[in-house]
């Protein structure tokens, strides 16, 4: 049997003890460094982090989606009113306890008649009826809504706002026809037909008169005055045509 040294033992037991020593140390110190374990602290951090980020999703989307609402709100408002500018003059408001009334006619060359607006004008105004004669641009004519109007379309009505300027319309066209009678030294004669339609804004109610008149000169132009004249002295002395229907 193989003799144990005594002096080896000792020492073995020695160089064991120092290097338990020697990793104990070394554990504790990194233990220090690095702190407990963080694992309930991450997360925490990381929670509020996340909750953040879930806020911010359920904030942001309705944010931008009503700011995006009120911006086409504002570019539907211009562009309504860039609309109702081009086809109708400012300065026509209301007036309590008058009944607002425009009225155009239009000859047969799409200009505006104002001898004739002023005609009905002057036949119809009463203490309670406020005549409005230059209401319209030339733009209502050119761009069809006179026309359209006048065929008893009542959108066009709603896409002007007429409700909030006008209780009723009255819309007239023109047509002129010439002839030439050669017995008579080729004198011409206009013959002029004025049809005039009022509408009830409210409930688009209409009715319609017809006045007849004929003029002769030498030129277009003459006989197309004294047709006329003739037709203005007509509507002074109509008693059909008026504001209640």
């Amino acid at each position: 049997m193989h003799k144990v040294d005594p002096k080896r033992v000792k020492i073995f037991i020695a160089v064991c003890t120092a290097l338990a020593i020697i990793m104990g140390g070394w554990w504790e110190l990194l233990v220090q460094r690095q702190g407990p374990p963080q694992v309930g602290i991450e997360r925490q951090a990381v929670a509020p982090l996340r909750q953040g980020e879930i806020e911010r999703h359920a904030v942001a989307p309705p944010v931008a989606q009503e700011q995006h609402v009120n911006q086409a709100e504002q570019e539907a408002a211009a562009e309504h009113t860039r609309y109702l500018a081009r086809y109708l003059n400012s300065g026509s408001s209301r007036k309590p306890g008058m009944k607002m009334v425009a009225i155009a006619v239009v000859s047969e060359n799409g200009a505006f008649n104002f001898a004739m607006n002023a005609a009905i004008a002057n036949h119809l105004k009463t203490d309670s009826a406020s005549m409005l004669t230059s209401f319209f641009r030339p733009a209502f004519v050119t761009d069809g809504l006179f026309a359209n109007a006048l065929a008893g379309s009542n959108g066009i009505f709603d896409k002007l706002d007429l409700s909030r300027s006008l209780d009723m319309l009255l819309l007239g066209r023109e047509e002129v026809q010439y002839s030439t009678d050669p017995s008579l030294e080729n004198v011409m004669t206009a013959n002029v037909q004025l049809q005039v339609t009022a509408f009830s804004i409210a409930d688009g109610q209409s009715q319609s008169w017809t006045f007849v008149a004929n003029g002769s000169g030498f030129k277009q132009s003459e006989a197309r005055l004294m047709a006329e004249e003739r037709l203005i002295k007509q509507i002074a002395k109509d008693t059909k045509m008026s504001l209640s229907f």
